[in-house]
């Protein structure tokens, strides 16, 4: 008697155990994920099952802040290759910030394989969205192949919206010598790389020594002038570059005659030229 009592007890325990591992083994859910404020990112509904299934119904309620894209006023929401060539896929909203999805077959057509991505949609989070948040579909219930439903448990997914601020920036170059009229060109380096605002401001100490735009430095007249680069996201964040602009010697000088006769009391004038026409000193000694 002990042992048949023993034997039905495992024999429970097994089929206990053998009915979780069928309930975790269906499951309608979203892999947790992160996004950023402002930014627009596709997003997969995963279904993992050891039924066959053809049709679903389920309801997703979405954290304050992130939304799914539409077209005309409808909810985009599409199917995977899982699919079968005659499923349709269907949104409604089902009061703030919760949509329901339903989803069938006309001819009973079984949604192919046993996991993997099941429908596909986008979402764009609000220009405040930071935090941590919690999405949850609940309401899943899905049609077997006979027709009969089966109830899948609700799934949690947790979203990080992201706070990318500006951490560092820097120049490529944290000093420069030019001569008047050259240009030279800096390059800013805003950090980290997923920065929401990345946007810089050039300013220069001495406009009339060296002017800066988008970057590009000009020398004008001798002398020292700061450039500096900054953010402009808040963070006040910036950095600078010396630039020196000195003189530019003559490289050759040229008078416009190199032989004149005249008589006594009479007068000629000698024009000089000296190259290049960027010559800072253009005084001569005659």
């Amino acid at each position: 008697m002990k042992g048949e009592k023993l034997l039905k007890l495992l024999v429970l325990i097994f089929a206990l155990c053998t009915c979780t591992l069928l309930k975790a083994e269906n499951s309608f859910f979203i892999d947790d994920f992160s996004i950023s404020p402002g930014e627009t990112k596709e997003i997969a509904i995963k279904l993992t099952n050891d039924i066959e299934f053809t049709a679903f119904q389920a309801d997703i309620h979405f954290p304050k802040g992130l939304s799914v894209t539409q077209e005309d006023g409808e909810f985009i929401f599409d199917l995977s290759s899982r699919k079968g060539r005659d499923h349709i896929i269907s949104a409604s909203e089902q009061g703030e910030n919760t949509i329901r999805l339903l989803c069938y077959s006309m001819s009973l057509k079984k949604f192919s394989g046993n996991s993997g991505d099941l429908v596909y949609f986008t979402v764009k989070a609000s220009e405040n969205f930071v935090g941590t948040f919690k999405l949850k579909i609940d309401g899943i219930t899905f049609t077997q192949t006979n027709q009969k439903e089966y109830n899948l448990n609700s799934t949690e997914t947790v979203v990080s919206g992201l706070n990318y601020n500006v951490e560092s920036i820097a120049l490529d170059k944290t000093e420069v010598t030019l001569k008047v009229t050259e240009t030279t060109t800096l390059l800013a380096t805003v950090l980290p790389e997923g920065a929401k605002n990345k946007e810089v401001l050039w300013s220069s100490s001495d406009e009339s020594v060296a002017s800066i735009k988008d970057g590009v430095v000009t020398a004008h007249k001798v002398g020292e002038a700061t450039i500096t680069v900054s953010t402009t996201d808040g963070s006040n964040l910036s950095a600078s570059c010396k630039v020196t602009v000195v003189p530019t010697q003559a490289q050759s000088i040229a008078l416009d005659k190199t032989e004149v006769t005249l008589k006594a009391t009479e007068t000629t004038t000698l024009s000089v030229t000296l190259l290049p026409e960027t010559t800072t000193i253009k005084e001569v000694l005659w």
